[in-house]
């Protein structure tokens, strides 16, 4: 499996440079056009990780979640539904995400801080988008940490030139909400290596929104993933959702931007 160790340079020279649309046409670093070439073209059967296993955890995800994802709705309501009754403290810190943030141990993690936690299951950036304004009120800090449910859902939710401008969308919505509040844009968290470049690429327009909006980008990839850029077996029980080791990880990147916020 090849290294990841060289992304980081392509990823800041590709920013830099602008983007060609599907004509060819060169876009200035200004432009709201997501890097297209960034995107590599979804993985075949044959580029699957760990020595050519079809059976790869994300492709079960990709085959199953599509299917299973309906029979969440009521619960997932339900638990939006929640959020208006409970009380939110002031200069709170918000955690915005799927099921990566509703499960975490954030009160553990983050001890002495003021923490809200809208995490929804399931939920993708599209999902976040159309909650965002139940979402907050006037708190110090959201950290938002979503997009990685939308790469196994429909063909038109895991565009990810779709996903870029939904979470944009997502973060010039708490611009306008809660103008003096710190964003965090939380980079995707890897998966298995099959993920590994798609994921590194929408990690590089992620950071890429945070410079344009004022907001801070919040890579944890080098804490979690191994050299293959596939989230370490220590850290997850399905190559998605993260052990308690996994969570301390990601914790550790965190909460330093957290606690500087809250000064």
């Amino acid at each position: 499996m090849k290294s990841l160790d060289g992304f980081a340079e392509t990823r800041s020279a590709g920013a830099r440079r602008g983007s060609l649309d599907t004509e060819g046409v060169a876009h200035g670093p200004n432009d709201r056009l997501p890097v297209l070439a960034a995107f590599p073209a979804e993985p075949t059967r044959d580029a699957a990780a760990d020595g050519g296993d079809v059976l790869n955890s994300d492709r079960v995800f990709e085959l199953i979640v599509p299917l299973v994802r309906g029979t969440a709705r009521r619960r997932r309501q339900a638990r939006r539904e929640s959020f208006s009754t409970e009380t939110i403290p002031p200069c709170a810190n918000v955690f915005l995400g799927d099921s990566l943030t509703e499960v975490a141990p954030l009160d553990e993690l983050f001890p002495g801080l003021p923490i809200v936690n809208r995490g929804i299951g399931w939920d993708t950036s599209a999902d976040v988008l159309e909650r965002v304004d139940e979402a907050v009120d006037d708190p110090a800090v959201v950290s938002v940490l979503i997009g990685t449910n939308d790469l196994h859902t429909s063909r038109s939710l895991k565009d990810p030139r779709g996903i870029v401008i939904r979470v944009e969308a997502i973060v010039d919505r708490l611009r306008d909400v809660a103008p003096s509040t710190r964003v965090l844009v939380n980079g995707l968290l890897p998966r298995t290596a099959l993920y590994a470049t798609r994921l590194l690429a929408l990690n590089a327009q992620y950071c890429d929104i945070a410079e344009r909006t004022g907001s801070t980008y919040v890579d944890a990839w080098p804490a979690l993933a191994n050299s293959d850029g596939a989230l370490r077996k220590e850290f997850t029980t399905d190559n998605l959702h993260l052990t308690p080791a996994g969570y301390a990880a990601w914790g550790g990147v965190l909460r330093p931007l957290l606690t500087a916020a809250m000064e």
